[in-house]
């Protein structure tokens, strides 16, 4: 029997906006089910978020080994966070994660090949995350996994559904709202998916 498919969102949280140039933070990924979003047994938020990968790196071996540097707007805006982002995020820890191993990690997520057991790979914008994530790969010497053609952007993902509405793409059901901790990509990727689901469930 063949094993159904699943779909892959990602997102990066950095220090600064050059995607070839600065540091990354962190990384947070989820699989997921498009079908199951109009299942009898739809998505709940929290079960999303807890079922969120996150990674986050040792931003001074980025610094030092590869070059990659620290805008310190971008470190400022991070300073000013909710705590619970910036403990998350911000905060160096002794078990941050260098990036070759990170790599390597990353390219163990498929059984056999992104393109084999991914249905489609969404970020929010495909003009930040995946550059950024060939842009990582390259620094040690390796090539983004991820075939481009299987990159889908959330955003206009959600404009397309919510087409002829005042809807924003950024908008966040009334079920979570007080939950959603926002700029805390595990709470990112998964509003991404629940908000996807939101919409086509009223539409179905």
């Amino acid at each position: 029997m063949e094993m159904k498919k699943k779909s892959l969102i990602y997102d990066f949280e950095t220090l600064g906006g050059l995607v070839f140039e600065h540091a990354a933070l962190c990384i947070a990924w989820l699989e997921f089910e498009e079908e199951k979003m109009l299942s009898s047994e739809p998505y709940n938020f929290e079960t999303l978020v807890n079922s969120v990968k996150f990674c986050k790196f040792d931003v001074t071996d980025q610094v030092k080994n590869y070059g990659r540097k620290i805008d310190k707007s971008t470190l400022t805006w991070w300073s000013e966070q909710d705590i619970r982002v910036k403990s998350r995020v911000l905060t160096v820890k002794e078990d941050d994660v260098p990036l070759e191993e990170f790599i390597i990690g990353f390219e163990n997520i498929p059984r056999n090949s992104f393109a084999e057991d991914y249905d489609n790979v969404y970020c929010r914008g495909t003009d930040f995350d995946p550059p950024l994530l060939t842009s990582l790969f390259n620094n040690v010497g390796k090539k983004n996994p991820i075939p481009y053609w299987m990159n889908r952007d959330t955003r206009s993902y959600i404009d397309g559904l919510t087409y002829g509405s005042k809807i924003k793409n950024t908008f966040i059901p009334e079920d979570v709202k007080g939950i959603f901790i926002e700029h805390d990509p595990s709470h990112d990727i998964a509003m991404d998916v629940y908000r996807i689901q939101h919409i086509k469930r009223i539409l179905k």
